[in-house]
């Protein structure tokens, strides 16, 4: 019983140990971090605040970081060395929430708030210790941040009143290059330094050149369903070949809302979907983390989650390349 918070992100270690995060929607509410240490058969509370929850990310099997704040009006950046059993605060830039983060390693992390006044884009170099402005600019302050390694990295700023942008850096953060876009990323993540992939609602990018240019990638609609709404919200990246994304959902002939999983196994040269059980009943998938091509997880906003220990692939899930 999450007390009508909503899943805001998640993220597993192994096959066995997951956590994720809940945001809240006032002051008054709680949020939480849960986890499991067995695959997602059952979770366990460790630590919750009147904090938003917004980003849980780690730098290895042992350390990572959650960001937050909102609308507690009171920023929070969380660190854990333990596999996330145990939470403390560290020190942050003085901003209202902070909506994202990116680590390179244990000392090495960006981080950002979209909040007008105090927000903008931070760096630290020693674990948080002190933190450097890299990028202010008032109500257009970036809501995503996502580093591919050391140099290389983009941001955005997502549809406002006053616009979108997706920002580019290619000296660690330094200087950035804007470009306005009619519809910027949600999710980013690259498999190496040149090769990546980017998604919307409404459509999946790749690149091969370390982001100097993307060509779009096409989705399948549901054979014999009445209507589709393609388009992945999140993805989990396997290797170069194989990647799951989740978002998308259709409408059966009897007009009920079906979630969609797409995979690729070539790269999103072709994308394919698997159609979970229906006896699920749920409409729309908004989280998914993979360990690797066989073990996944996939999460509505609310707790409702299914697992998957063979890719996906069984007698009653629909297939195609």
């Amino acid at each position: 019983n999450l007390n009508g918070t909503q899943i805001s992100d998640v993220v597993f270690l192994d096959s066995l140990n997951g956590l994720f995060i809940t945001n809240n929607s006032n002051v008054y509410d709680t949020s939480y971090i849960f986890k499991t240490t067995d695959g997602g058969n059952n979770w366990f509370q460790v630590y919750k605040n009147n904090k938003d929850f917004f980003k849980i990310s780690f730098v290895n099997s042992q350390t990572g970081f959650v960001c937050g704040g909102y609308n507690s009006y009171n920023d929070n950046l969380l660190k854990t060395t333990n596999k996330g059993s145990n939470w403390f605060s560290i020190n942050s830039p003085s901003a209202l929430y902070f909506k994202d983060l990116s680590m390179l390693n244990e000392d090495t992390m960006w981080i950002v708030s979209d909040n007008g006044l105090e927000g903008g884009l931070f760096q630290t170099t020693n674990g948080g210790l002190n933190w450097t402005s890299q990028f202010y600019q008032f109500n257009q302050n970036p809501d995503k941040i996502y580093m591919v390694n050391k140099n290389l990295g983009f941001m955005r700023r997502g549809e406002t009143p006053f616009g979108s942008y997706v920002g580019r850096t290619s000296n660690g953060g330094a200087n950035w290059i804007l470009q306005n876009e009619d519809s910027t990323f949600y999710q980013m993540k690259f498999i190496d330094n040149l090769t990546g992939w980017l998604t919307s609602l409404t459509f999946v990018k790749k690149t091969t050149d370390g982001g100097s240019s993307w060509v779009k990638q096409s989705l399948p609609n549901v054979i014999g369903s009445i209507f589709n709404g393609a388009g992945i919200l999140e993805f989990s990246v396997i290797n170069k070949d194989t990647v799951f994304g989740v978002g998308g959902w259709y409408d059966d002939p009897n007009n009920v809302s079906r979630c969609i999983i797409y995979k690729t196994t070539n790269g999103g040269l072709n994308w394919g979907y698997q159609i979970p059980d229906t006896s699920f009943n749920i409409w729309q998938l908004s989280h998914v983390f993979f360990t690797d091509k066989n073990n996944g997880w996939a999460f509505r906003f609310t707790t409702k989650c299914i697992h998957t220990l063979t890719g996906g692939l069984r007698h009653n899930i629909l297939y195609c390349d």
